[in-house]
């Protein structure tokens, strides 16, 4: 029986896509720390909300539902 070497291309995209979506719930946390707290609460929950509809499209585009789970 031969031992299957290395993953298809099909398995690369999913590792791919996976690691995308991880970085992708990094986003968030990121940006709070780096520039949320230089900006009104106004403009930090509409940069938060934009960020998660963006990623939340990323997301689709990769078969996903959603980038979040809350």
């Amino acid at each position: 029986m031969a031992i299957k070497q290395g993953m298809t291309k099909t398995e690369m995209k999913h590792k791919a896509q996976l690691e995308i979506m991880a970085q992708l719930s990094n986003t968030l946390l990121a940006w709070q720390e780096r520039e949320g707290r230089y900006l009104t609460k106004a403009e930090s929950d509409g940069i938060e909300k934009e960020i998660r509809i963006q990623a939340d499209r990323v997301a689709k585009a990769m078969g996903y539902t959603k980038a979040w789970h809350e």
